[in-house]
């Protein structure tokens, strides 16, 4: 009797797994990009166009280099342009501050 109760639950599990897996896939963001364009795009964006432009996975055009355009996606590419403006601040900030390298110096 636990055997086949252990079984039961082992099946209901499984198939609760198996659907979840199948809505998150189907979530997955679709968008469009043109043959030799850096961004990619909502379907509706009016700068795709007539531009023969292709269904993709977002993650696929991530994974290519792609960024998003800034007609369709503003958040996103807001949130990429600010981590940009962090990252070549952070590029350009002293290692250390000012003052700690004249006392070193002083200190020699």
């Amino acid at each position: 009797m636990k055997r086949v109760l252990s079984m039961g639950i082992g099946m209901v599990l499984l198939s609760t797994m198996t659907l979840v897996t199948i809505q998150s896939s189907s979530a997955a963001e679709d968008v469009y990009v043109t043959k030799n364009g850096k961004k990619y795009h909502k379907e509706d964006c009016r700068l795709i166009k007539n531009k023969g432009a292709e269904k993709i996975s977002k993650k696929d055009a991530v994974g290519k280099g792609l960024v998003p355009c800034l007609k369709c996606f503003k958040e996103e590419s807001s949130q990429l342009q600010d981590k940009k403006k962090q990252d070549q601040h952070s590029l350009l900030a002293p290692a250390a501050p000012r003052e700690l390298l004249m006392e070193h110096s002083a200190a020699s």
